[in-house]
C-alpha cells in the first residue's frame, strides 16, 4: 500500500464528489441491532484534500447568533445525524462551551440549519436561557464542550436526539461531569432531556472528582449490544485507573427514555483493554464510532484518542482502535501513534495527536474500508499550535495507514457530516 501525503497549501485539486441525496426525514426507527458489515463507500472516490470550504462565525457564513468573548462557538461541533427541520439539507450542532447564559461559562449549543453552499440559514441556541432547554447548568458547568448526535431518533417520536458533555458538571463531586440527551424538535428547541450523571439517569459508574466525564461523546455507531436501542460511548481524560489521568471510557447502553439501561468502563483495568496506560496518557480526550464495523466481524468499532501518549515524543499523542464485542468489553485493539499501526508522519513533542478524532462518514476513498479523521491541535506547521488534521486511509486487517496531512489555524474542531452537503 502506497503511502500518499497531501499538504492543503500544495493546491492540489481533489475530485469532486457525486451528488448524493440527504435524508429529508428524520428517521423514525433507531438503526438495526446488527452493525454493518460492509463499509459505505463514496461515489467517487477522493484523495482527501479539500475542494472548497465555508468559514462559520459572527461575521462569516450567514451566522447571526451573538457570540461573546470566550464563548469558544466551535469547542465541540457534529452532525446532527441528518436533517433535522425536513427541509432536505443536512444540519449541525455546535458547542459553545464558555457561553454565560444562566451563569458563568454555563455553557450552550447552538442547532445550525445549514444550506447546501455551507452558509447557515437560521439557528436554535440551547442553553440554561434558550431553546426550551430546562436543565440547571451551573458555573463552569461548560455544557457544549462535547456534542454529538446520539446516532439517530432515541424516543422514537421521528426526531433526531443529541448527547451534549457537561464535564464541568459537580454531581457526585468536584468536576465528576455529567451528559445530556436532548430529545429535539424540528425546530431545534428542546421536547425534554435526560441527565446522566453519578447521581442521574440510572448511571451506576463509580466516577471522582476531576474524572471529567462528558470530556467527551458521541454515538457508537448504532446499537451495540442488539436490544434496538441507541448506546453511546463517553470519555472520561481524568480518570485513574491504572495511572493518574490515564483516562477511561464508558460504554453506555441506554434506555429510549435516555436513561441508562447497563454500562462497561473501558480502562487501563477494565474492559478487556489491555493496554499499560502511562500517567496523563488521557485516554478519552476524544471518542467516536469508527463509522460502523472496521474488522467486518458485524461488530462496531471505536476510535479513541489520548493526546497526552509519549510515543515518539512527549506528548505527540496517540489513538487506539477499539474492536469490540457487543457486551462493551474490547475483542483487540490497534495503536495508532508515531511508532505504531503503520502512521509514518513524524509527530513532535506537543502535537497532541488525538484532541479529537471521528469517523470521516464512511469511506472517503472508494477502497471499502472505513476511515478516519484525526486532530493534531499542536502542530506547528505555518505558526506554533497553527493545529492540524490527519485524513487517516485504513488498509485491511494489516490496519497499515494512509495519511493526508491538512493544515488549519486556530483550535482544532472535527465536523463530521454524513453526507455531501453541497452536493444534496
Amino acid at each position: 500500500m502506497t503511502l500518499m501525503t497531501f499538504d492543503i497549501s500544495s493546491g492540489t485539486e481533489a475530485p469532486t464528489a457525486a451528488p448524493t441525496e440527504a435524508p429529508t426525514a428524520a428517521p423514525t426507527e433507531a438503526p438495526p441491532a446488527a452493525a454493518p458489515t460492509e463499509a459505505p463507500t463514496a461515489a467517487t472516490p477522493s484523495n482527501g484534500t479539500v475542494l472548497s470550504h465555508q468559514k462559520v462565525s459572527a461575521t462569516m457564513g450567514g451566522f447571526t447568533g451573538s457570540l461573546a468573548d470566550s464563548d469558544y462557538f466551535g469547542r465541540s461541533c457534529s452532525s446532527v445525524g441528518g436533517d433535522l427541520n425536513g427541509d432536505g439539507v443536512l444540519d449541525l450542532v455546535v458547542g459553545a462551551n464558555q457561553d454565560d447564559d444562566g451563569a458563568y461559562s454555563a455553557g450552550a449549543v447552538y442547532i445550525l440549519f445549514m444550506q447546501t453552499n455551507g452558509n447557515v440559514l437560521s439557528h436554535q441556541k440551547v442553553s440554561a436561557t434558550h431553546g426550551g432547554f430546562t436543565g440547571s447548568l451551573d458555573a463552569s458547568d461548560d455544557f457544549g464542550h462535547s456534542s454529538a448526535s446520539v446516532g439517530g431518533d432515541l424516543n422514537g417520536d421521528g426526531v433526531l436526539d443529541l448527547v451534549v458533555g457537561a464535564h464541568g458538571d459537580d454531581d457526585g463531586g468536584g468536576s465528576e461531569g455529567a451528559v445530556y440527551i436532548l430529545f429535539m424538535q424540528t425546530n431545534g428547541n428542546v421536547l425534554s432531556h435526560q441527565k446522566v450523571s453519578a447521581t442521574h439517569g440510572g448511571f451506576t459508574g463509580s466516577l471522582a472528582t476531576s474524572d471529567d466525564f462528558g470530556w467527551s461523546c458521541s454515538s457508537v455507531g448504532g446499537d451495540l449490544n442488539g436490544d434496538g436501542v441507541l448506546d453511546l460511548v463517553v470519555g472520561t481524560y481524568g480518570d485513574n485507573d491504572g495511572a493518574y489521568s490515564a483516562g477511561a471510557v464508558y460504554i453506555v447502553f441506554m434506555q429510549t427514555n435516555g436513561n441508562v439501561l447497563s454500562h462497561q468502563k473501558v480502562s487501563a483495568t477494565h474492559g478487556g483493554f489491555t493496554v499499560s496506560l502511562a500517567e496523563n496518557d488521557y485516554f478519552g480526550y476524544s471518542c467516536s464510532s469508527v463509522g460502523g464495523d472496521l474488522n467486518g466481524d458485524g461488530v462496531l468499532d471505536l476510535v479513541v484518542g489520548a493526546y497526552g501518549d509519549d510515543d515518539g515524543a512527549s506528548e505527540a499523542g496517540a489513538v487506539y482502535i477499539l474492536f469490540m464485542q457487543t457486551n462493551g468489553n474490547v475483542l483487540s485493539h490497534q495503536k495508532v501513534s508515531a511508532t505504531h499501526g503503520g502512521f509514518t508522519s513524524s509527530l513532535a513533542h506537543s502535537e497532541w495527536f488525538g484532541a479529537s478524532s471521528a469517523s470521516v462518514g464512511g469511506d472517503l476513498n472508494g477502497d471499502g474500508v472505513l476511515d478516519l479523521v484525526v486532530g493534531a491541535h499542536g502542530d506547528d506547521d505555518f505558526k506554533s499550535n497553527a493545529g492540524a488534521v490527519y485524513i487517516l486511509f485504513f488498509g485491511g486487517m494489516s490496519m497499515c495507514v494512509q495519511l493526508v496531512f491538512l493544515v488549519i489555524v486556530v483550535f482544532v474542531c472535527i465536523l463530521v457530516v454524513p453526507n455531501d452537503i453541497n452536493d444534496v
